[in-house]
């Protein structure tokens, strides 16, 4: 494109997020400084990030061959997201044991970008462009993200969950490290959270947006559990690399490939790399260091009084009843 068609695009894409804007301003509205929500399709939603989604669904649509990573936020996205790029192509340099595999040089929330946050920026098109398949992800919840991937009936959908406390805690420290909260903000925090005030929440009906689209779809959508893949990593590795086509071989596993890809991935290997110690997330103010805590499974327990776990176990109890979920 010459200087002035590229002006053209940013001209008429400046007028369309004018637009969205427009709409965002007319849904209901919920305020925690320094937060400021919007409630969409029965969800809730910072207001920078709605902006990306409205516009996502505008203009993201899924290719047969696409492979779509979700996850409401803190809820294990980091390691699925390693974990699914690291299987889905295992030649050459991207062999989970090569010295120059793209994680060792490369934040893996810039290897594979939120779908809402790079439709924020005019040259969407050119950054999601790729040879398939295509990696993409979302925190958006099904009701928003449906319309974008319904018409591809072969699109693989993966979509990983974590026990409530622990996403919580997860929320907690990631915030702390972005906003410099106090400690005690946290009573306003659990607050928001178990009313469902967090984005993309309420993280309940989030998990059985997808939870119902799995049994629906069980071909097309895989459902994880943080915990599950804490306790079994290998197994649902290789049920991942299967799904998306791509299984281990025999002979990758006599080779131990499957051990090679859980040490690339694991929490220990990517936080102690380089590119992750330091620096700022690619067109965001946080820091990539935040990506990388403790990965714990019970860690709520370090946080929570007895008072907050019973709340939020009794939330959990009442939001699933009947589903068959198990959060």
């Amino acid at each position: 494109k010459t200087r002035e068609e590229e002006e053209e695009v940013d001209v008429e894409q400046n007028h369309q997020l004018q637009r969205l804007r427009d709409f965002m301003a007319g849904l209901p509205e919920r305020e925690h400084p320094p937060f400021r929500f919007r409630h969409f399709r029965g969800h809730w939603f910072k207001e920078h990030l709605l902006l990306g989604i409205l516009a996502a669904r505008q203009h993201f649509v899924a290719r047969p061959d696409d492979i779509v990573l979700a996850s409401c936020q803190k809820c294990g996205t980091t390691w699925l997201k390693s974990l699914a790029f690291s299987v889905v192509s295992r030649d050459g340099d991207r062999h989970p044991r090569s010295p120059r595999h793209p994680l060792l040089a490369t934040n893996i929330h810039e290897c594979i970008p939120l779908v809402e946050l790079i439709h924020m920026n005019p040259r969407v098109v050119d950054k999601l462009a790729s040879s398939p398949p295509r990696l993409v992800s979302t925190h958006m919840p099904w009701p928003v993200l449906r319309d974008s991937v319904e018409g591809s009936s072969t699109c693989r959908l993966v979509y990983i969950c974590r026990e409530p406390k622990d996403a919580l805690t997860s929320l907690w420290h990631f915030w702390k490290g972005i906003h410099d909260l106090p400690s005690g903000e946290f009573e306003a925090i659990f607050e928001m959270f178990c009313t469902g005030v967090i984005p993309f929440g309420p993280i309940w009906e989030h998990a059985l947006g997808y939870w119902e689209e799995h049994r629906r779809r069980p071909n097309e959508v895989m459902f994880l559990r943080y915990e599950d893949l804490k306790r079994e990593p290998a197994a649902v590795v290789r049920r991942l690399a299967a799904f998306l086509g791509n299984p281990f071989s025999q002979e990758e596993e006599r080779d131990g490939v499957v051990e090679d890809v859980l040490s690339l991935c694991s929490l220990e290997n990517m936080k102690g790399l380089e590119v992750n110690k330091g620096g700022m997330l690619l067109g965001t103010p946080v820091q990539k260091k935040l990506f990388f805590r403790k990965g714990e499974v019970g860690d709520w327990a370090n946080l929570l009084t007895p008072e907050m776990v019973e709340r939020i176990d009794g939330i959990t109890k009442d939001k699933l009843r009947g589903s068959g979920l198990i959060l």
